[in-house]
């Protein structure tokens, strides 16, 4: 089962809760909400962000120090940032990056590109690539790669973005289909259960009793 899809509102002309997050300008820099998890290619990332040093980078959530000592200059560390600021900043960049090393393996950050219509860069999982097809641009996980897809990204993230709000409202329009078949279903299901419930008695076959 995937998330439901939803269009989200254009939030980047809203000011942060938080004022230090003001200085990350409309379309001008690359967001990676991670998770620092085991499935995160976190040390590619860190090379490819380094290799990419004229592009900000802003990696949030709770990063290790190792992380933060590791990163380029261009990496910021914004740390766990509230919903809403975190919709502020989905709605202000230009290009995210939601990659996993795992298989069978969906990304929460690309279904939050996806709602948000925004340029995309995810790696080239069986999950991923079905899912989001050539409305984003696939890496492999590695440093080269996923620096080359993101360099391209920046550079194209408008016709990118174009094309993640088409997939967003095909995803919608399956979605809505698949919704009414469900409540069709159970509609079916429930009158079928009233009706047996209201029915004939029946004989038991065991000398007159009923059921």
């Amino acid at each position: 089962m995937h998330d439901l899809i939803e269009p989200y509102p254009d939030v980047s002309r809203d000011m942060f809760d938080n004022p230090e997050l003001e200085v990350f300008e409309a379309d001008s820099f690359v967001l990676m909400p991670l998770a620092y998890a085991h499935d995160e290619p976190i040390r590619e990332l860190l090379s490819a962000s380094s290799a990419l040093h004229t592009v900000p980078i802003v990696m949030t959530g709770r990063a290790p120090s190792r992380v933060v000592k590791q990163a380029s200059a261009n990496v910021h560390f914004p740390g766990y940032v509230s919903d809403s600021d975190f919709r502020r900043l989905l709605s202000r960049a230009a290009v995210v990056v939601a990659p996993t090393l795992n298989e069978d393996t969906m990304q929460r950050a690309g279904y939050e590109a996806l709602c948000a219509g925004k340029a995309l860069v995810t790696t080239e999982t069986r999950v991923l690539v079905d899912y989001f097809g050539d409305a984003a641009l696939i890496a492999k996980p590695d440093a080269k790669s996923l620096a080359r897809s993101i360099s391209r990204a920046m550079d194209t993230w408008a016709d990118l973005a174009r094309r993640m709000t088409a997939l967003r409202a095909e995803k919608i329009r399956e979605q809505s289909t698949a919704i009414r078949a469900l409540e069709l279903w159970i509609a079916t299901e429930a009158d079928g259960a009233k009706s047996s419930e209201s029915g004939p008695l029946v004989a038991d076959g065991r000398g007159g009793g009923a059921r």
